[in-house]
């Protein structure tokens, strides 16, 4: 089970760099490899990934629009402006003052403005990449669908599952009846066999396979060079192969360049 935080998992690090999963030996250096690469992601884009809540407070920016730290944004669960913090602002509806979410990034006010002040403005909400109502057909046995490896994102936890029709099925521990289901910390989803060929919509928190897919080529670059740390360049048997210095490969800069945060904070 990968660390609370972690951007990627062991499998799915073991097969990119083509470790068979029965060799088990390096299994603890890469766990550390990608909750450190996990980390750095999350630093050099300025995003915590996995939805959680933040609550946070900001200087007033005199403008109706404030950009919050933590993208993308997903709900507000209070705003308290200038001068008590103590009544909330609620949530603006069509021909009424209070606040929107612009772009899944920005608090932006209708009838208020960010009073220019120094902290004088909180705000508790939700942020992070989720996924709602990604359809998948239930299997025949043994009635599971795997989170790590066989959804569009990465799964790192369970939001609910319905079928096509809307209706929720219930979740459970033990072995599930027609209409329910269970799924393991690891992602591992179980139907009934009776739900066998039905289309069922999971909605989960998720980490982005782009965004993934850097943290597992950090781990690798940095899981094959642990034996020539520090050498630019070797020579052997009349040949000299020189290493790259670069931080990380060109494609991982230009893709985790699309999550950065650009706009001021």
């Amino acid at each position: 089970m990968a660390a609370v935080g972690d951007l990627s998992v062991l499998g799915n690090v073991k097969a990119w760099l083509n470790i068979d999963s029965a060799q088990t030996a390096s299994d603890a250096n890469l766990a550390l490899l990608i909750s450190a690469a996990s980390r750095f992601v999350k630093q050099f884009t300025s995003k915590g990934v996995i939805l959680q809540s933040y609550t946070e407070t900001y200087d007033g920016n005199g403008k109706s629009v404030l950009v919050l730290r933590q993208q993308p944004v997903v709900s507000i669960s209070s705003l308290y402006l200038d001068p008590q913090l103590a009544t909330p602002i609620a949530q603006s509806v069509t021909g009424q003052s209070g606040w929107l979410i612009d772009n899944n990034q920005a608090l932006r006010l209708t009838g208020y403005a960010f009073t220019k002040g120094v902290q004088n403005i909180r705000v508790t909400y939700k942020a992070g990449y989720q996924v709602l109502g990604e359809a998948q057909a239930v299997p025949a046995t043994p009635y599971q669908i795997n989170g790590l490896t066989q959804l569009g994102d990465l799964w790192r936890s369970d939001l609910g599952v319905t079928f096509a029709d809307a209706t929720a099925l219930a979740l459970v521990s033990g072995v599930p009846a027609t209409g329910q289901y269970a799924v393991t910390l690891a992602g591992l989803y179980t139907f009934a066999a009776a739900d066998t060929g039905k289309t069922v919509l999971l909605s989960y928190t998720s980490v982005p396979r782009d965004l993934e897919q850097c943290v597992i080529e950090l781990v690798g670059e940095r899981y094959r060079t642990k034996g020539r740390i520090g050498e630019a360049s070797k020579a052997q048997a009349g040949e000299t192969t020189s290493y790259s210095q670069k931080d990380m490969n060109s494609t991982v800069k230009l893709m985790l360049n699309q999550y950065r945060t650009i706009a001021p904070v």
